[in-house]
């Protein structure tokens, strides 16, 4: 089908271009030159609508159908269009409700940054006034809801604080089980807290996470210490440019185990915020047998096995965190020096070792050595329990 086809509706006839060219001229001016340009008479039933006044937001709202037909009617030189009442309301309803859920929007972000600077002035009533109005829209406040918990708490206006939180849960859900023990400690509902009456120490794994981890960290492009970097240029540029360093497959293996270790910890967490300490010393256990690479976990097993008075394993917990992460850093040590020496960069790498900085690349996500200064205070409460 032609253009000619397309813009009248009906087959072309056979004539030479040039006079159809002029018919389309002819007839495209006439219909622009009309005000009230119509392809059809509106109906009983259809809204009479310019064209020109139909906002692309106003589009998105109506049918497909609708918005073809306009877009002809457009390109066919008209300026009216006549639409059934029915999808014209509906879609003036869609829109009336993308509107306000704009604004909404925007105006939950003014109203966070009014409180914001109130604040800051120390205008504190008028801050909690600002925000109890934003909580009041309806929108994603979240800011609004965590400041008035905070400014109510401050003021010792605890009802306050329960009605704020309660609010909170109701709007975004009680995922967060510490607005929970925070809304049971202002109640006065003391929590049942259950420990662990003894360790269930988990059994060997062959390839631990924290195995994989590093042997993933190693099986990267090798570390160059950006030897033959450009005078200002920063490290992601740099690495930009070298294609050995842009390939995400090869950090896909890390998140996957970051993901694994993660999913444990988070479990943990949500045990020891439900008091269940005996199932979070469970997880804990398991989390260590990993050989995880954060000092947290080893830290939250020993509070436990602490609270819950089982010495000789808070002992045990502390013999293998040391000596985890001792080794670990020893083997992190080595390898960086090794790398340092083969691009000149030993006085570099040995700077950072001694001034106990990590040294990291990918922007970070893999970190090649850190010193664990949670080390020194496990010694300290070792020596302290054997002592006992």
């Amino acid at each position: 089908m032609g253009l000619f086809s397309k813009l009248f509706g009906k087959k072309e006839p056979e004539k030479q271009q040039e006079f159809i060219n002029k018919d389309f001229l002819e007839i495209f001016e006439k219909r622009k030159n009309d005000p009230n340009s119509c392809e059809r008479a509106p109906t009983a039933d259809d809204v009479f609508v310019r064209i020109e006044s139909i906002t692309p937001r106003m589009s998105m709202c109506l049918d497909n159908d609708i918005c073809r037909n306009i877009s002809v009617s457009r390109l066919r030189g008209y300026n009216m269009i006549a639409i059934p009442k029915d999808k014209w309301d509906e879609a003036l309803t869609k829109k009336q409700v993308i509107d306000n859920n704009n604004w909404i929007i925007d105006e939950t972000a003014r109203l966070n940054n009014i409180g914001i600077a109130q604040e800051k002035d120390n205008d504190i009533d008028g801050a909690i006034s600002t925000y109890e109005t934003n909580i009041k829209l309806g929108g994603n406040a979240l800011h609004s809801y965590d400041r008035l918990i905070i400014l109510y708490h401050k003021r010792g206006d605890f009802e306050n604080e329960k009605r704020i939180i309660k609010l909170k849960i109701n709007k975004f859900g009680d995922d967060d089980l510490s607005l929970k023990k925070r809304l049971d400690k202002l109640n006065g509902v003391a929590p049942v807290k259950i420990y662990p009456q003894k360790a269930n120490v988990y059994i060997k794994i062959d390839i631990t996470l924290g195995k994989r981890y590093e042997d993933a960290v190693k099986g990267l492009p090798e570390f160059n210490f950006y030897y033959d970097i450009k005078e200002d240029e920063t490290a992601i540029s740099y690495m930009s440019r070298h294609s050995e360093f842009c390939k995400r497959e090869d950090l896909a293996i890390i998140w996957d185990v970051e993901k694994e270790m993660k999913d444990l910890v988070d479990m943990a967490t949500k045990y020891e915020n439900q008091y269940m300490y005996d199932k979070a010393a469970d997880v804990y256990e398991r989390i260590i047998a990993e050989e995880y690479i954060n000092t947290t976990p080893y830290e939250s097993l020993r509070k436990i096995y602490a609270a819950s008075k089982l010495m000789d394993d808070e002992i045990r917990v502390l013999n293998r965190a040391i000596n985890h992460f001792t080794k670990l850093e020893c083997r992190q040590k080595e390898h960086v020096l090794k790398l340092a020496t083969k691009y000149n960069k030993l006085s570099f790498a040995q700077e950072r070792i001694d001034n106990q900085q990590s040294i990291s690349y990918y922007n970070g996500a893999c970190v090649l050595y850190k010193h664990y200064k949670k080390v020194d205070d496990w010694k300290l409460r070792l020596e302290k329990l054997q002592k006992k």
